[in-house]
């Protein structure tokens, strides 16, 4: 894998070729005209000619624009380089964050980026991962939460982490704090799995052991009313526009979170009745 510092100039010249190419298709550019077989107006479709220090393309884009345009940029990282490049860049960011405080720091930091970016700041939209477990009551979730825990095994724990983070940890002393190891791969795993300390030091074997379970992301347990106010809670106090939810078992637990949280959402004014729109991009920037 590249170096962090080259892999983010490269994809960055890598969007804006695309750009060059989406944005290439003028308004009715389409025809479509079956009588004189013309699909599309060649005057309307302009040949783009980029030269980049990793990609050369010269020609037309042959793909129609969809119905949004664009597709919506989204931005997954958390290290210094990401962070950069999601403020010059993204429309929409992935982020995992364990508490409400970190979801809160990052939210205010990349918010400020923004700005500086010459960017607003506001158009830019935070999801944030949880991983929701929902019963009728608190009690019959959190019983459904320690079983899922006593199904993990220690080595795969491992093996999945090693994979993450680039290094094979199996060479190292599990009770080792996860800090003290610098890691190739992606830093805000790293970061997030540190931060589900609270201050204590996270050793390799209960790094492996959080991110086999939830991947470093905030477990949300409880009621359908439960799960509601931490989501709340994470948009109101951390910053969320939205959340990406990780599966604990499936089928079932998207189902479940549907049947259940997403009406008490929909009663307190969280969640939308109906789609505005039609493309993803105003269903998201949008709302």
């Amino acid at each position: 894998m590249p170096e962090r510092s080259t892999r983010y100039e490269r994809i960055a010249e890598y969007v804006e070729l695309c750009c060059e190419l989406w944005d290439s298709w003028q308004p009715g550019a389409v025809v479509a005209d079956r009588a004189t077989g013309i699909y599309a107006d060649p005057a309307k479709v302009r040949e783009i000619d980029f030269t980049g220090k990793y990609f050369r393309c010269r020609g037309r884009h042959f793909v129609a624009p969809s119905p949004q345009g664009r597709p919506v940029l989204w931005q997954a990282g958390s290290s210094e380089e990401g962070r950069r490049f999601a403020a010059a860049t993204a429309e929409a960011v992935f982020a995992i964050h364990p508490t409400v405080e970190t979801m809160r720091h990052y939210s205010r930091d990349m918010r400020a980026r923004v700005h500086a970016a010459g960017r607003d700041p506001d158009a830019v939209k935070f999801y944030y991962g949880v991983q929701p477990i929902v019963a009728m009551t608190d009690a019959e979730a959190q019983a459904k939460a320690d079983h899922l825990a006593t199904l993990v095994h220690p080595e795969a724990t491992l093996a999945m982490l090693s994979g993450q983070l680039g290094i094979d940890f199996s060479t190292y002393d599990p009770s080792t704090p996860l800090d003290d190891i610098p890691v190739p791969g992606i830093q805000g795993v790293k970061d997030a799995l540190v931060a589900t300390g609270a201050g204590a030091g996270v050793t390799i074997a209960e790094a492996a052991h959080t991110y086999s379970l939830r991947f470093s992301m905030p477990q949300v347990i409880g009621s359908p009313s439960t799960v509601a106010d931490q989501l709340e809670h994470f948009m109101d106090d951390g910053g969320a526009d939205g959340f990406m939810l990780l599966a604990t078992y499936t089928p079932g637990c998207f189902e479940e979170f549907v049947d259940m949280v997403v009406p008490e959402l929909q009663r307190r004014g969280r969640y939308r009745l109906r789609y505005p729109a039609k493309t993803l991009r105003d269903n998201i920037l949008l709302d």
